[in-house]
Parts: C-alpha cells; structure tokens; sequence
C-alpha cells in the first residue's frame, strides 16, 4: 500500500491483486482511520467492490476501484487511437456485466 498525504488529504493506494481475492480484512479498519480517499487497482473478476473498497465506502471514504481505473485507462486509449471520446457509461456497462 501507498499512503500519500497532499496538503491536509491522505490517500491510500493499492494494487495488491491479494485484496482482490480477500473476503474480510481486519487490516483495513487501521489502514483506513486517517484516509479521505482509497484507490485500488485490484479488481474483482464478478464486479463486487474488493474488501477495501467496501470497508472505505461504508466509513464514507471516497473510492475509485480497479474497475473504474481499466474503463478510464480503456477510454483514453480509445480516444488517443481513434480521436473519438467514447461514452464512459457504455464502457462501465461492458466491464461491470
């Protein structure tokens, strides 16, 4: 894990495919107690949220998981490529169902 504090903000960024496959984690209660944001890249092939992001969605920790990272990486690759904005929601569709 990387722990980042900006200015008065801590972020906690992961990508550990472990927490993909963790199904509860006593870790992440310490992990999260000064964090206003959590990134992790891991991803969970049936789309459920990884244990920390579950754990920090319920502190009311702001989230962006590994699912949310591969549609934005895939869009600007897509844009880059072919010049055209694609449309984020169709993209979540795909990767979510």
């Amino acid at each position: 894990m990387i722990r980042l504090a900006v200015w008065d903000k801590t972020a906690l960024i992961t990508s550990s495919p472990v927490s993909s496959m963790a199904t509860n984690s006593r870790a992440s209660a310490d992990a999260l107690s000064d964090v206003r944001a959590v990134c992790d890249l891991a991803y969970r092939p049936d789309g459920a949220p990884t244990v920390l992001c579950r754990d920090a969605a319920a502190r009311g920790i702001a989230v962006v998981d590994g699912l949310e990272v591969l549609v934005r990486q895939g869009a600007r690759s897509f844009a880059i490529w072919t010049g055209v904005e694609p449309d984020l929601d169709v993209m979540r569709g795909a990767v979510r169902n």
